[in-house]
């Protein structure tokens, strides 16, 4: 039985992309397909593929059905999903489904350059000739035959005309193909000559292209039994690959089937034809022979080539720095000598002319001094803070924070060492500590491991012009962080066991785990230090408060004493007078009209008189 059939609509939109994802995903439709040359060259990607698959069967207003077409759709689905594609497939559609079916799908896909997308349509085709204008139809379900209701079959169809307009005006992907297993004609299918030889494949994936393949022109028939559809799967297979080069063009398919169908008993000529639009005929489509997992793979091994390229670019960058470092470094050196050389000089020089000033440090400066060189650093900030709140001379203010800072640093209390060497840069920015400051912040911040800031201030450091003995220290110091770390044997050896551990027969041990586990442990062992340093620091500075009260009462009590054995005379006054002023001249209390006289025989014993009158009271 023989019966007109529309065919297989295939749009796919290639994306020359040059550059590979970092990753591969894993869901059907974005997995990435690399197109390469014969030489392997890597020359397009395609980043994701699409297809919309359309079939109808069954139809409500006259025309035959179709009853082949949901398993040639079955099969065609699973063939695109082998090729990686992503399929939505709708059957049975009327007009306003079908339309809104092409709409919501480029609507979902079509803008992403990356993408591949393709289009399917099995059902009924038509041929109107209005003058001498061709035009074809897609027939959904709902359609009305030509013949008896012209204009109602020429709102419900789909027109050609339509899906060209969408192809070049509304889909932004760069290859574009059309297939139609129906006999119909149209403008863009009327070309019978055999389509020419395929480009190489470069040539295919950087230009643009809209193409279109039917399985026979106006008037024929073809078999209930669709021939185009099984050549179609086979293509994909393999069988069009003509020139065998591990992909099938556009190009290529349409030879293919052309030879296919046209060699056989069934009478079709099928059709091939691009877009009039030269912006859209000089590419062609392509399909990848590879499997899913071969893609995959691929594409692994693009991305780790790529990854390998990118870190060998990374330590190249790495050792040009280092280059240049060092370049800088044996420069500064030899600034540095100059300046020693001349700086000695101006030290003669000085020497000859001014004889040596001894500067004299007060008692305390030197026992807390003496507390830090003896690695006693919690004894010493207790006496540089005391020495502190007494108000010491201005020339020792900043020398006992940058003292205080260094004995923090010594307890690995970078935090708190950063404080006191900040205040000696902001506050005393003039002083003799300022550049040594400095210097030890930047060392700070290295052993708090914050690498990157640590070279900061000591480069800016060097900037400041510091003395030759800093600078030395700041230039050691910066070799020290930017050069390879320098394994002690002992430190080998404990790397060399720790590793013949792991790596033993019998140990069960996690290496990572066991890591991890030492790495906590002495980071919780630094934290108890740190709360139990602190502690002892708040005891005596609890202790150290208790002992300035009792001076100060023992002061105030002092002063008392003194003031009780300068009572012994008579003064007047009143009793608040009396007790703050023994030597207060007499005066008018307000509350009486008589002045009062008071009168201290004994230190701690005072009589008072009123007027004359000879009774004493106490």
């Amino acid at each position: 039985m023989l019966k007109h059939r529309t065919f297989i609509f295939l749009v796919a939109s290639l994306l020359a992309a040059f550059i590979v994802s970092s990753a591969v995903a894993q869901v059907r439709g974005i997995v990435p397909v690399p197109i390469k040359d014969m030489a392997g060259n890597q020359v397009g990607l395609y980043k994701g593929s699409y297809a919309l698959v359309i079939g109808v069967s069954d139809y409500t207003e006259g025309w035959q059905d179709l009853e082949s077409v949901p398993n040639e759709v079955n099969d065609l689905v699973s063939a695109l999903e082998a090729q990686g594609f992503h399929v939505v497939k709708v059957m049975n559609p009327d007009s306003e489904s079908l339309e809104k079916s092409f709409k919501d799908f480029i609507a979902q896909y079509g803008f992403d350059p990356d993408n591949r997308l393709l289009f399917f349509f099995s059902g009924h085709g038509y041929t109107r000739q209005v003058g001498n204008i061709t035009k074809g139809y897609l027939v959904p379900t709902d359609a009305p035959i030509p013949e008896h209701d012209p204009k109602g079959f020429k709102n419900k169809a789909l027109s050609m005309k339509q899906i060209i307009t969408w192809a070049e005006g509304e889909i932004e992907s760069k290859h574009a193909l059309f297939l139609f297993d129906s006999c119909f004609s149209g403008t863009i299918l009327t070309s019978r000559s055999r389509p020419p030889i395929p480009h190489p494949i470069r040539d295919s994936t950087n230009h643009p292209v809209r193409q279109f393949i039917s399985a026979g022109t106006a008037g024929q028939l073809v078999p209930s039994q669709s021939v185009f559809a099984p050549y179609f799967i086979r293509a994909l297979k393999g069988d069009g690959d003509l020139n065998r080069d591990g992909y099938v063009t556009g190009t290529e398919l349409g030879l293919y089937l052309r030879d296919q169908i046209m060699g056989g008993d069934t009478h079709q000529t099928p059709q091939v034809g691009k877009s009039f639009n030269p912006n859209f005929n000089e590419g062609d489509f392509v399909f990848s022979l590879l499997g899913r997992e071969q893609m995959e793979q691929s594409v692994d091994s693009i991305v780790r080539e790529r990854e390998k390229l990118k870190q060998d670019r990374l330590n190249l960058e790495e050792e040009r720095k280092q280059v240049a470092a060092l370049q800088n470094l044996q420069e500064e050196k030899q600034k540095l000598e100059e300046e020693k050389r001349l700086f000695k000089k101006e030290q003669d020089r000085l020497a000859r002319l001014q004889p040596k000033q001894r500067i004299t440090f007060p008692p305390d400066y030197i026992q807390a001094l003496n507390s830090y060189r003896s690695g006693n650093y919690d004894e010493s900030i207790l006496l540089f803070k005391r020495l502190w709140s007494a108000n010491p001379p201005e020339i020792l203010k900043d020398n006992i924070i940058y003292w205080i800072g260094n004995c923090y640093m010594r307890l690995e209390m970078y935090e708190e060492a950063i404080g006191q060497y900040e205040i000696i840069i902001n506050s005393y920015p003039r002083g003799n500590k300022v550049h040594d400051s400095r210097f030890m912040l930047g060392r700070s911040y290295y052993h708090k491991g914050e690498t990157s800031r640590a070279i900061e201030i000591l480069q800016a450091a060097l900037l400041k012009n510091p003395p030759a003995e800093v600078r030395m220290k700041i230039l050691k110091q910066l070799n020290e962080i930017q050069s390879p770390k320098a394994y002690t044997e002992e430190d080998k050896n404990k790397l060399k066991d720790l590793l013949n551990t792991f790596s033993s027969p019998h140990a069960e041990i996690d290496p990572i785990k066991k890591i991890k586990e030492l790495a906590e442990r002495k980071r919780l062992r630094k934290e108890r230090e740190l709360v139990e340093r602190k502690r002892i620091l708040e005891e005596q500075k609890r202790e150290l408060q208790e002992l300035e009260k009792k001076e100060k009462e023992l002061a105030e009590r002092k002063k008392k004493e003194e003031g009780k054995l300068a009572r012994g005379v008579t003064v007047y006054g009143t009793k608040y007078q009396l007790e703050n002023d023994p030597h207060g001249e007499r005066i008018d209390d307000p509350l009486t009209p008589q002045d009062e006289r008071y009168y201290c025989g004994d230190p701690g014993n005072c009589f008072f008189d009123k007027n004359d009158d000879p009774i004493v009271y106490e």
